[in-house]
């Protein structure tokens, strides 16, 4: 009986219809009806209008509001820091809205989302930075600390606490509002996602003496 269902949800025609197709040069099953641009799935979040999409202790974000604040987000990371395709944005932080904001913003442009260890020590947090070479750094004020500790540059800093919420109330741009979303987003994540992009990189603490990270693509799950 499971397999049944299985099969009629993965199978040909099913909602969640899986086929055989090349991944850098590697056969495997891939789901067929995926989105293939980012930008699609925030777009789609809106239609939940003011549902919360985020709760916390004493927050809560509709689906609305958070597709505004990545809008917003996004822009400024385009116009003002330069991030386009291909360019990395690290997040060293703890979990918390501004995160999330930032991690969708980041995916909208057609960045490269790259989630630093927020438990690294200065050393740890050298290598990785040196590692990945990132345009931006998002912080927030302990890791903006460790940081500096770290002693690396070369790249843009902006914190959780100060100015990810200052750049979405001072400039809104709301999605509903705009003719379309390719104009409120950079162009590059309006292109179809080819199944080798790499849109994250997360890194992690390894039983070694230097930080590892891995790499997923469109296709992983």
């Amino acid at each position: 009986m499971l397999q049944k269902v299985v099969s009629q949800l993965t199978g040909p025609g099913g909602r969640f219809e899986v086929a055989v197709e090349n991944v850098r040069g590697n056969a495997m099953p891939v789901m067929t009806k995926r989105d293939r641009r980012v930008a699609d799935i925030v777009v789609a979040s809106k239609a939940w209008g003011d549902r919360d999409y985020i709760v916390t202790a004493d927050r809560r974000i509709s689906f609305a509001q958070h597709a505004d604040a990545v809008a917003a987000l996004a822009t400024t990371l385009r116009d003002e820091y330069g991030v386009g395709k291909g360019d990395r944005v690290a997040i060293l932080a703890a979990n918390s809205p501004e995160w999330i904001i930032t991690f969708w913003a980041t995916q909208c442009l057609g960045a490269i989302t790259v989630g630093l260890n927020s438990w690294w020590v200065p050393a740890e947090i050298a290598y990785g930075v040196e590692m990945v070479e990132p345009k931006v750094i998002v912080t927030d004020a302990k890791r903006a600390a460790l940081l500096t500790k770290a002693e690396v540059s070369g790249f843009e800093q902006l914190t959780m606490e100060e100015d990810v919420p200052r750049i979405v109330s001072a400039r809104p741009v709301p999605i509903s509002r705009s003719p379309t979303w390719t104009r409120t987003i950079p162009p590059s994540s309006c292109s179809p996602a080819a199944p080798a992009d790499v849109p994250r990189v997360r890194c992690t603490r390894s039983g070694t003496c230097s930080p590892s990270s891995t790499t997923t693509d469109s296709t992983t799950p």
